[in-house]
């Protein structure tokens, strides 16, 4: 009897050790996917962009570079655009109609460059996996992946219900 107990215990406290082991190690790999992601976020970056519509897919292609007190987003296909962050403001110049636009960025409509240009917060971070996790975006969740060729991935739906899938590759 004194056995059993004895054995109950040492099974009992062997499985609370385990799970506080998981439970570390699992915020751990959390912590590790988010640091990862956001030191792999300062680089400058070649991008494809894919939107699935209805009835199609179409593909833009660009890059993003990374300055001292601003980032450019130049989009070179399927026209020629250039988007300037700076603050809380962008600056969208389209060659095609040598026209320049500007306007705040705020909450509504600056999630995605939230954590482009500030990173991941850890407490946003859902549905983690060994090389992806989710962040709430208003109503959708982002999917952002990491590659193993240095590179990372986002799959969203947006505000037209469309599905985006940007595809970014670190320029070296």
């Amino acid at each position: 009897m004194a056995q059993e107990k004895f054995s109950f215990r040492k099974e009992t406290k062997l499985k609370i050790k385990f799970l506080i082991l998981f439970i570390f190690s699992f915020n751990i790999q959390s912590s590790n996917l988010v640091l990862d992601f956001n030191n792999l976020i300062v680089n400058n970056f070649e991008f494809t962009q894919k939107t699935q519509t209805n009835s199609s897919t179409t593909e833009s292609k660009g890059k993003i570079f990374r300055m001292e007190n601003e980032i450019k987003i130049e989009i070179t296909e399927p026209s020629k655009e250039l988007y300037r962050i700076i603050e809380n403001k962008i600056e969208i110049y389209d060659y095609d109609f040598n026209q320049t636009s500007i306007y705040q960025i705020d909450e509504n409509n600056g999630h995605i460059l939230d954590f482009i240009i500030n990173g991941v917060k850890k407490a946003d971070v859902k549905d983690l996996t060994n090389s992806s996790f989710s962040i709430k975006n208003d109503d959708n969740d982002i999917l952002i992946e990491l590659n193993e060729d240095n590179g990372f991935s986002l799959t969203y739906i947006d505000n037209m219900q469309f599905k985006n899938i940007i595809n970014f590759h670190v320029i070296k």
